[in-house]
C-alpha cells in the first residue's frame, strides 16, 4: 500500500492522485478517438471540463450543505485542498445533469457522445483498480493461494489485480469497437462497455473481502450488476434491432 505522496510540503492522496492522471489519460484518449464516433474533440472537451467543474463544486457544497454547522464556524474551510470534504453522490448527480443539459442544447447525440466516452471510462476504471491497491480498499477474502498478497493482517486475493486486469481487458475490447452486437450503432460501444463491466464485477465481487452481504450470502453489488448486465443488453437488443429497420 502506497497511502500518500509527499510532494515536498505536500501530501496527497495516492488513490485521489491516480485517478486524476487517470481522468487525464482517459480524456486525451477520447479525444483523439472521437471522429470515429463524429464527435468533435473541442465538443468532448467543453463537455468533460463542464461535467468535472461542476461536479466538483456541487460535491463541495453538497458537503457543505450537510454538515452546514462546522462551516459556519470555519467558513475558510469552504475553499479547502481535503478531497475528503466532498458528498460524491451529489458531485456525480450535479455533474450529469449539467453534461445533459449541455448536449441538450447543443442538440448533440447523447450515444455518440457515451461512444467517445468508453475509452476514458475503461481506463478510469483500471486507474481505479490501481487506486485500490494502493488504498489497500477493496481487498479481497482471505486465501491459501500461491498468489496470495498480505493486506490487513491476513493472506488475501489480490482483488485489485484481479480488477487491473479485467479493466485492462475491457478497454482493448473498447478501444479496438467489439461490440456485443452485430451492428455498429450508436450506443453500441457504451452499452457493450457497460455490459462487460457489469459482468466483470458480478465475477470479481466474489473475491471481495469488504462486501457488503444481503440476506442468504449474497452481496448487494452482485445484485446490481446483475440489473446493470441485463439492462445493457436490453438496451444493445433495441438498438440493433432500431439498427436493422433503418437498414
Amino acid at each position: 500500500m502506497l497511502p500518500s505522496l509527499q510532494i515536498g510540503p505536500l501530501s496527497i492522496p495516492t488513490d485521489a492522485f491516480i485517478l486524476l492522471v487517470g481522468l487525464w489519460v482517459g480524456l486525451n484518449v477520447a479525444e483523439r478517438r472521437s471522429h470515429r464516433h463524429k464527435v468533435k474533440r473541442e465538443v468532448l472537451f467543453n463537455l468533460a471540463t463542464i461535467t468535472l467543474g461542476t461536479g466538483l463544486v456541487g460535491a463541495r457544497f453538497g458537503y457543505v450543505a450537510r454538515y452546514h454547522s462546522i462551516f459556519f464556524r470555519n467558513p475558510s474551510d469552504i475553499f479547502s485542498r481535503n478531497l475528503g470534504l466532498m458528498d460524491p453522490n451529489i458531485g456525480i448527480f450535479i455533474g450529469f445533469l449539467s453534461a445533459l443539459i449541455y448536449v441538450q442544447q447543443k442538440k448533440l447525440s447523447f450515444l455518440a457522445i457515451l461512444d467517445a466516452l468508453s475509452p476514458a471510462m475503461s481506463i478510469m476504471a483500471i486507474a481505479l483498480g490501481f487506486a485500490h491497491l494502493a488504498s489497500g480498499d477493496a481487498y479481497g477474502f482471505p486465501t491459501t493461494l500461491p498468489w496470495g498478497i498480505s493486506l490487513w493482517g491476513a493472506i488475501r486475493h489480490p482483488s485489485q489485480i484481479y480488477e487491473i486486469m479485467a479493466a485492462s481487458i475491457i478497454f482493448l475490447l473498447t478501444i479496438s469497437g467489439k461490440t456485443l452486437i452485430s451492428s455498429n450503432c450508436k450506443g453500441s460501444v457504451f452499452f457493450s462497455f457497460l455490459a462487460m463491466t457489469a459482468f466483470a464485477r458480478l465475477i470479481l465481487d466474489s473475491f471481495r473481502g469488504d462486501s457488503q452481504l444481503l440476506i442468504y450470502g449474497i452481496r448487494s453489488m452482485q445484485v446490481f450488476s446483475w440489473v446493470i448486465f441485463a439492462f445493457s443488453f436490453w438496451v444493445l437488443s433495441k438498438l440493433r434491432v432500431k439498427n436493422v429497420k433503418v437498414l
